[in-house]
């Protein structure tokens, strides 16, 4: 039987990481292994993850690295003990039983050379999918990417159909990745460092024949951003981080007015936001700061971890 690594990032969130790795242990008919990256916490995570599952795998990163560079200690686990597939999972995820089977059916019917995810949902009674529908509509690069972030559910999305769909991009909060395609191809880029990583490796492979599928038989329960929402100055990092990274997508994969029209967009909400928060007193002048070095940064290349969360706590 084929054997899945499963890696999950920590960072001071022992909570939502217990809960995952509980739901984890409860998938059928699948040969699989867990391991924590720890981020490089600054609380007691590592103590409360050791005290519930003494033979957990914790890998402790010492800082904390952002998400495709703490993901990317899972690669060594992965060659070392020779596992067929990395199976990337958010800590604020819990999944069902038949999800990590479903998925490994999909791979034996469409092949190695392919990623692979499951669907996220936000809500178990709601079918509404956790991901940007303009990825999910085309197998080709959407052609205007400045709009169309209108949720999309399931239904909607696949009506009566159960097979594997070919999508532009796939969601990083499930995302199953082969052995062979990370041996051929690489990882994801560190220059995101937060946000976007995902979704750049989906538009890389792709230019290099590699598609990605969601499977609608596969499926998971994504709260979202669990790690960063505790603290109102950890939202104005998510909102940096953010306005960055779609600048410097569009700067990859658009076209050069796509690109303009974008920075010209979060500029002009930056400026709208600082001005906002000068004439009132309910707004913090931080967030348009925050957005616009966002714009700034991307349009000079400062990529990687240029602001550090942990001094945001």
């Amino acid at each position: 039987m084929v054997k899945t690594l499963i890696s999950i990032l920590n960072w001071n969130n022992a909570e939502s990481t217990i809960q995952c790795v509980q739901s984890l242990h409860s998938l059928q008919n699948v040969n699989y292994s867990i391991v924590v990256i720890d981020n490089g916490s600054e609380d007691n995570s590592v103590n409360e993850l050791r005290k519930i599952f003494p033979d957990l795998l914790i890998h402790l990163a010492g800082e904390n690295l952002g998400f495709a560079a703490g993901h990317e200690l899972a690669i060594r686990h992965l060659k070392e003990d020779d596992y067929h597939y990395l199976w990337i999972i958010n800590n604020d995820t819990i999944v069902e039983p038949n999800s990590l089977i479903n998925l490994l059916k999909a791979v034996d019917e469409l092949g190695d050379n392919a990623l692979y995810s499951s669907i996220p949902f936000r809500q178990r009674d709601d079918d509404t999918i956790a991901f940007y529908s303009k990825y999910l509509l085309t197998p080709t690069y959407p052609k205007n990417t400045l709009h169309d972030y209108l949720p999309i559910t399931m239904t909607e999305l696949f009506g009566y159909e159960k097979s594997p769909k070919e999508v532009s991009a796939l969601p990083g909060s499930c995302l199953l990745i082969p052995r062979a395609v990370i041996e051929s191809y690489g990882f994801m880029s560190h220059d995101y460092f937060l946000y976007g990583e995902e979704i750049d490796y989906c538009f890389r492979l792709k230019g290099l024949d590699i598609p990605s599928y969601l499977v609608p038989t596969s499926y998971i329960y994504h709260e979202g951003e669990g790690s960063t929402k505790a603290s109102s100055r950890l939202g104005d990092v998510v909102r940096y981080y953010r306005t960055r990274n779609v600048i410097l997508k569009n700067m990859r994969f658009d076209t050069w007015f796509i690109t303009l029209m974008s920075i010209f967009f979060n500029t002009r909400l930056a400026i709208f936001t600082i001005l906002m928060s000068i004439f009132s007193r309910n707004k913090d002048i931080a967030t348009g700061i925050m957005i616009f070095r966002g714009v700034l940064d991307a349009i000079v290349g400062n990529l990687g971890k240029t602001i550090p969360p942990e001094d945001y706590i």
